[in-house]
């Protein structure tokens, strides 16, 4: 299924929206409800959301329904994120799960990732 540019963004920009509050996002897994038990990311019970789980919950929300499209534009920006300590030939995390899921990782560092995955695809358009 392809979609346009802005579609993608839009579904990066939301996702980012989601779990930008404060006690919105998680670690390990796709999301979890109330108590902190994991739940799947579509699920009513859901309270808080890793990356990855943000963004097929939106793009389920949005109609898009394909979380792919939104997860390759996160993979084009992951290689301006680097791991620390590593050489460069190496340095780049081989997934959104795992660049969100990583040791020290922040919640910050997970916005600005979805962020510029947004801005990358809508570069695309033009």
């Amino acid at each position: 299924m392809n979609h346009t540019p802005a579609e993608v963004a839009a579904v990066l920009r939301a996702a980012a929206d989601l779990i930008e509050p404060p006690g919105r996002w998680t670690q390990r897994f796709s999301a979890r409800d109330v108590k902190g038990s994991p739940a799947g990311p579509t699920s009513p019970e859901a309270v808080c959301w890793c990356a990855y789980g943000a963004l097929m919950k939106v793009s389920i929300d949005l109609r898009v329904n394909d979380v792919c499209a939104a997860q390759s534009a996160c993979h084009r920006a992951l290689s301006l994120f680097p791991r620390p300590g590593v050489p460069v030939s190496y340095a780049t995390f081989s997934s959104v799960p795992e660049f969100n899921d990583a040791r020290g990782r922040t919640q910050a560092e997970v916005l600005q990732l979805l962020r510029k995955a947004a801005e990358l695809a809508e570069g695309e358009t033009q």
